[in-house]
């Protein structure tokens, strides 16, 4: 099956493919069917036989059909997804968002300010978009299905967004989705080594965000370095790159601290308290926004000290929910996100870029009172 090529067809030439090509795709006309002649698609259009000539020609290019003088027109085979995909998107660009977040995680993952920069970036260069949850989708099967109707439905690429089961099915059967639909963009949120896959990738660099929250730690001169989280996030890719990072800045520095030492929310907080009694400019370091403000209630409750005022925190992903808070918190720009996203999809569908991506947000300081 040979690849759509930008052909330039007059009306009746484009009447006459799409009319034979829409009857192969749905199956009307069988393989190995005989076509109407050069002159009777003349005069079922009415039209002259060069028009039905050079539509059967470019029916040919593709693959769908064979000719020779003595048998006729007729039907070569069934197109593949790609094929149906591309003869059905001739004129309209349109990509396929996959949104598999639950409602309470899209603030962070996929919120309004990328979406309104996405959205604008589409819109200015003719390509439409079409969204579609896959909150509910459980298996490999159902994800499949969705790329493959898709790529009937004359999509021309498809926008992966990232999110725990999902990420495996997409890490464990790279080629079943590549193979299905010609231009995959991922965004991925979550620290995973999406590189060694054939798509075009947008993710957060999370081992920078510890190197970020490290060197903050150095500017600030703090003596002791904690890091917050609990027993739902310490086995998350994320967490690993972050304190990677952030242990990779503390041990090249020249600082007299070089531990870092990390505390459960659900244990008990007597090291860190023993520094602050001490004297010590301390320094907590929090998995998340959420977290942050899960620590500082608890510290509160039980010791009276105050972020900001007894000892400074820092935490990551500048959660809106939590903006009463006031935290320093490092965070990818949206924005950037969103432009940088739209960037390569309108340089895939629009000048045929066939080379793929792998982009790293790199994530900046928004500071609080807590820092």
């Amino acid at each position: 099956m040979g690849t759509i090529k930008t052909v330039k067809l007059n009306l009746k030439q484009q009447e006459i493919f799409n009319y034979i090509s829409e009857c192969i795709i749905d199956k009307l006309i069988s393989v190995g069917d005989r076509l109407p002649t050069e002159m009777e698609l003349a005069k079922k259009f009415d039209t002259n036989r060069m028009n039905s000539h050079k539509a059967l020609n470019h029916l040919e290019s593709v693959g769908l059909i064979v000719r020779n003088r003595k048998g006729g027109t007729i039907v070569a085979e069934y197109p593949n997804s790609f094929t149906i995909g591309e003869m059905r998107n001739k004129t309209d660009k349109t990509i396929t968002v996959l949104n598999p977040l639950p409602a309470e995680t899209r603030h962070l993952h996929w919120n309004d300010e990328i979406e309104s920069i996405f959205e604008t970036n589409m819109k200015n260069n003719g390509i439409n978009i079409i969204y579609t949850d896959i909150s509910k989708v459980k298996t490999v099967k159902e994800l499949a299905d969705i790329f493959r109707q898709s790529a009937h439905g004359g999509v021309s690429a498809v926008l992966f967004i990232t999110y725990g089961p999902f990420n495996e099915m997409i890490e464990n059967n790279p080629d079943l989705f590549f193979n299905l639909q010609r231009n995959i963009f991922v965004y991925a949120r979550e620290d995973i080594n999406w590189s060694i896959f054939p798509y075009n990738i947008v993710s957060i660099d999370s081992f920078n965000e510890g190197v970020t929250a490290g060197e903050y730690i150095i500017e600030s001169n703090s003596e002791s370095i904690f890091f917050g989280l609990n027993r739902d996030v310490e086995k998350a890719n994320w967490l690993k790159a972050r304190l990677n990072g952030l242990n990779c800045a503390i041990t090249r520095s020249s600082v007299s601290c070089r531990s870092i030492k990390t505390i459960l929310w659900e244990q008990s907080f007597e090291d860190f308290y023993s520094d602050i009694n001490a004297g010590r400019k301390v320094m907590l370091v929090c998995a998340a926004d959420k977290i942050a403000v899960d620590f500082i209630t608890k510290i509160d409750a039980e010791s009276g000290y105050i972020a900001g005022e007894n000892y400074r925190l820092v935490s990551f992903n500048n959660d809106p929910r939590f903006i009463e808070y006031q935290l320093t918190s490092i965070a990818p720009p949206l924005t950037e996100i969103g432009k940088t996203l739209s960037d390569l999809i309108i340089k895939a569908l629009t000048k045929k870029n066939d080379r793929t991506s792998y982009i790293k947000i790199r994530s900046i300081m928004n500071k609080g009172v807590t820092g």
